[in-house]
């Protein structure tokens, strides 16, 4: 007779993301502006680019969205292709 036990593991992405606070950066993106042209277009880029693949986690804000990275180099690429497509300020 042989008895075994199953155990469900996590490979290290699903794990941050089940974690829920487990980020290494943060990029927040700001409009301060009264209308949302600019904001919902760079919204329909990211879906359509598919920019958003690596966020561990995604808020919304009242003036933004705030995109969580497990690495740096991810949280990179997201402001280089925002930088690409709208005018920004870096910081």
């Amino acid at each position: 007779m042989v008895e075994y036990t199953v155990q469900g593991q996590f490979c290290d992405d699903c794990h941050r993301r089940e974690a829920q606070d487990t980020w290494k950066c943060l990029v927040q993106v700001r409009q301060k502006a009264r209308h949302k042209k600019t904001f919902f277009f760079l919204e329909q880029l990211i879906i359509k680019h598919n920019a958003h693949s690596k966020c561990v986690r995604i808020k919304t804000r009242p003036d933004g969205i705030d995109f969580y990275f497990a690495t740096k180099s991810d949280g990179k690429r997201i402001v280089d292709f925002l930088n690409g497509t709208v005018a920004l300020r870096h910081v």
